[in-house]
């Protein structure tokens, strides 16, 4: 069957030729290839520890944790709570729900694609999805970015298949619950979900009164947990003070990462420009294609401007239309011929920036390097001073990962400034300042330093004296000891 140029009607699509389900099979494969590709390698960076510290907590725990702050996410590290009791918690499963909803995220594509598009063209937005640098580096991160993308795909097709059901028809009802449950999921998972789905709703908003008050309807469920999330997100805003404020460079860089480099990012725009001017989707899909492009970054640059957010994994759910909307543009160029190129090219530059994000070295810090190095030196008794709160959240769960598996709990150095009776805010430990942070480190003897490379050491007593250290990754671990003390 030859690709074609017509508007592909949604709800009006021919079976699958032969050829058709080997080949998204092959699609999914590669993008499970890609996302399993040394998923075990790295180690876990900072966010990913957060998640993999935040899901070992008690149900009690969670809760006092969650309630200072990442609420807006509160409902991954209780899934990945109860995934960890299953399959462990080794660093590559606790990646692996990312890889699943990778994986989902390309089944659902084609899947949108084929309604769209038709059985065959429908599986070009599915491969370049699953060969998408951008979709790829976050189908490998311990953080709810695929599971959301996967959500909000499939949010979008109950959506689309509402639309297109005749109000008789049984399936409306069974579909409703299942559209308002999957947006639901997506909004919980991550509240930035809400500025696809937003698109989509207004997009299939129907003509007819009647439509509109029963579509209306479906969504004030999702807009009521929309409302629940964001306010107690708005409560947590503090926790995204790390953002940088937005500026031109940084607005057309997260772009440009978002679409999967700058060659991707142009042809992009040129393919919506021809999708906008060809009939190759239907008038709707064609507005809510566009829409998805623009308008969740165009949102979130401007709330930027108010508070700094623009942090473009947040928009991971755009990544799939991006796609679709490529391949819409190569369905609509004339020739079969030209269009097996263009669609190949454009799946070779997408490999490409793929095969970096899988060979690429470690680029954070190397918090199970450093905690092996110093548990490996560590004596019982010793200290430990962490440049911040993010060093000692990672350097604390590496160390007891090391002490676990080795034995060597004892080893385990002491956080020498934790004040013995602080609770835990969030994921920082209340630390001792001043003259109490020196009375306390005056009674250890040997104390170990993990800090930047490259920054100032934390402050220490004059009578420390500290080895210069190697570098981890990004991080120095020195041992420093304390010539004045006769502990």
């Amino acid at each position: 069957m030859a690709w074609t140029d017509r508007v592909v009607v949604p709800g009006r699509l021919r079976l699958p030729g032969r050829a058709v389900a080997p080949l998204l099979v092959a699609v999914l494969l590669v993008a499970g290839a890609l996302g399993l590709a040394r998923l075990d390698d790295q180690p876990l960076w900072y966010d990913e520890v957060a998640s993999a510290w935040a899901s070992s907590l008690s149900w009690v725990r969670l809760d006092a944790l969650l309630g200072v702050t990442d609420a807006n996410i509160g409902p991954y590290y209780a899934l990945l709570h109860l995934w960890r009791d299953v399959v462990g918690a080794a660093d590559w499963t606790l990646r692996l729900p990312s890889v699943v909803g990778f994986v989902a995220t390309v089944l659902l594509t084609a899947r949108l694609g084929q309604r769209w598009l038709g059985p065959r063209a429908g599986l070009v937005p599915a491969l370049f999805v699953a060969v998408h640098p951008f979709a790829v580096a976050y189908a490998r991160d311990a953080r709810p970015y695929a599971l959301v993308t996967a959500t909000v795909l499939a949010s979008t097709l109950l959506a689309v298949r509402l639309h297109d059901l005749a109000p008789e028809d049984p399936a409306r009802r069974r579909t409703s619950v299942l559209y308002v449950l999957a947006a639901s999921t997506s909004v919980v998972l991550h509240l930035y979900a809400v500025l696809v789905l937003g698109v989509v709703a207004l997009a299939l908003l129907p003509a007819d009164g009647r439509g509109r008050r029963r579509w209306l309807a479906w969504n004030v469920p999702v807009g009521l947990v929309t409302a629940v999330v964001l306010a107690v997100s708005l409560r947590q805003r503090g926790q995204l003070a790390w953002v940088p404020p937005i500026t031109p460079s940084s607005l057309v860089g997260g772009a440009s990462l978002l679409a999967g480099g700058p060659v991707v990012l142009a042809a992009t725009l040129a393919a919506a420009l021809v999708v906008a001017r060809s009939r190759v989707f239907e008038r709707r899909t064609t507005l809510l294609l566009l829409g998805v492009l623009v308008v969740p970054l165009a949102a979130l640059a401007a709330a930027s401007v108010v508070a700094p957010t623009f942090v473009p994994r947040y928009l991971e759910p755009v990544v799939p239309f991006q796609s679709l909307v490529l391949a819409g543009a190569v369905v609509a160029l004339r020739h079969h011929a030209t269009r097996l190129v263009a669609a190949a090219a454009t799946a070779a530059v997408l490999a490409v920036g793929t095969v970096s994000v899988v060979a690429a070295s470690y680029q954070h810090e190397d918090y199970r390097l450093a905690s092996h190095e110093l548990l490996s030196r560590a004596r019982p008794g010793d200290g430990a001073v962490w440049a911040d709160t993010s060093v000692r959240l990672g350097m604390s769960y590496y160390l007891r990962r090391e002490a676990a598996a080795t034995g060597d709990g004892a080893r385990v150095p002491t956080d020498v400034l934790a004040l013995p009776r602080g609770h835990t805010v969030g994921f920082r430990v209340p630390q001792a300042t001043g003259a109490a942070a020196t009375r306390t480190e005056d009674r250890y003897r040997r104390v170990w330093v993990v800090s930047y490379a490259g920054r100032a050491l934390p402050s220490l007593d004059p009578r420390f004296r500290c080895e210069p250290g190697s570098p981890h990754g990004g991080l120095v671990v020195r041992l420093c000891v304390n010539t004045g003390s006769t502990a």
